[in-house]
């Protein structure tokens, strides 16, 4: 898996339009982190989902997404909105479940609604990056749903990311799941040139300063298993211009877990919330991590 913010959604450039709007995607022809370091799946996800777009006569993946509950999915805002933060048309998107493999198995889904956070800016503004979405899907799926977590975990506690993004800068997409075994790294302690961490954030470890997420990654899981079981703690958000190279920044799903349910109860997104802690150290650095992964992948 790879990294950056955009740079997190695929790596390559199938500079899709929709609406007037280009987007990229990511690793494998989608808008995501890939991983890097990492290996094939060990196990069967039923809720991870590889997020695609119509390309040419078929499908291109350009992010992850989890699914959360019969009908609703979570990915990254940065996957599914464009460059003004308004979201793209959900027609533009299929969802493959549950399938280690991107392009076929599982239950292949369409999406009516796609809701980004309210305070969603491409993290230009003073506030938290809010990189987060909700995708309600056009029927419901039998695929077992992941539990968001309540909390975190750190302390060295295994932390799992699994993603269809490059396994390698410039590489192509893998067609099977990646995953990679890490940890958190506490906010004080992610430190690297150029990046930052907001509220509603968590960092992950580059495993032997090498490994980590990559372009088609984005949107992703970071799951950490509580009670026997895996459940969401994070999704690929971004990372520093060189796959692997660094710590990566997920956006916190424990953080937002009420936010979801909210969403998932009423169809609707919560206004902003008034006092919101302003992000650390500049916004723009952020922005422009995003822009730098938000390339088509091949």
């Amino acid at each position: 898996m790879a990294k950056t913010f955009a740079a997190l959604t695929v790596a390559v450039t199938l500079a899709a339009s929709v609406s007037g709007t280009a987007y990229a995607a990511g690793p494998g022809g989608d808008v995501s982190a890939t991983i890097v370091g990492g290996h094939e799946a060990t196990e069967s996800y039923p809720a991870m989902i590889s997020l695609q777009i119509t390309w040419g006569d078929g499908t291109a993946h350009i992010c992850g997404a989890s699914l959360v509950s019969r009908q609703w999915a979570v990915t990254n805002a940065h996957c599914v909105t464009s460059q003004d933060g308004s979201p793209v048309p959900p027609e533009t998107f299929h969802l493959r479940i549950g399938s280690n493999d991107r392009t076929t198995g599982g239950t292949f889904a369409g999406v009516t609604a796609v809701l980004p956070h309210a305070e969603w800016d491409w993290a230009t503004g003073t506030g938290r990056v809010a990189d987060i979405a909700m995708l309600r899907l056009d029927t419901p799926v039998q695929e077992q749903r992941i539990e968001v977590a309540n909390r975190v975990r750190y302390g060295g506690a295994v932390t799992r990311v699994i993603g269809f993004g490059h396994t390698q800068p410039g590489g192509t997409l893998p067609i099977t799941l990646q995953e990679l075994d890490t940890w958190l790294l506490p906010a004080e302690r992610c430190e690297y040139p150029g990046l930052t961490i907001s509220e509603g954030e968590i960092c992950v470890a580059n495993v032997n300063g090498t490994d980590g997420i990559c372009s088609g990654d984005s949107g992703g899981p970071a799951m950490q298993k509580i009670r026997g079981r895996w459940q969401l703690v994070g999704g690929v958000s971004r990372a520093t211009n060189g796959c692997g190279t660094g710590p990566a920044i997920f956006t916190d799903a424990t953080y937002y877990r009420g936010w979801m349910y909210e969403v998932m109860r009423t169809g609707t997104v919560p206004p902003p919330a008034p006092g919101v802690t302003p992000a650390a150290p500049s916004a723009a650095k952020a922005s422009a991590q995003i822009q730098n992964w938000y390339l088509p992948a091949a």
